[in-house]
């Protein structure tokens, strides 16, 4: 009895790990849309690699590609941070991504980091798909 109850504990970390093993492969490239100025669409890309065991990540952009900061894989939940600079009076802008992995989609939700609050109600964030290529 002691042995088996040994060897479901087992074989269920085992499960749990290869799991979460199988759920955070994170690498490759990701493409969406997202809703744009105006309603129009938007793309939406992200490539995530793997360099001497450690994720890292860019988010592609019209000009040049910004740098995923942040970015944490535990299990299926990922999470990351995006800076960009606005180009008209020139201030830091922070995005922070949260969503699921699973397979080969990434369901995203997005929020701007804002430095105080703004007293608005917040609005409901809506979820990003992306889908892995290849």
């Amino acid at each position: 009895m002691i042995v088996m109850r040994t060897l479901v504990r087992l074989f269920a970390v085992w499960v749990l790990l290869a799991g979460s093993l199988v759920a955070a492969d994170l690498t490759g490239i990701w493409m969406g849309e997202v809703a744009g100025r105006n309603g129009e669409k938007q793309d939406l890309a992200f490539r995530f690699q793997t360099v001497k065991g450690e994720v890292t990540g860019v988010m592609f952009g019209d000009e040049f590609d910004l740098p995923v900061q942040e970015l944490r894989v535990e299990g299926a939940r990922v999470s990351f941070s995006v800076t960009n600079v606005n180009f008209y009076d020139g201030k830091k802008v922070r995005t922070i991504y949260s969503g699921v992995l699973t397979g080969k989609t990434l369901e995203l939700t997005k929020e701007q980091a804002k430095a105080a609050d703004s007293g608005k109600p917040k609005e409901a964030n809506p979820v990003i798909m992306l889908k892995r290529l290849g």
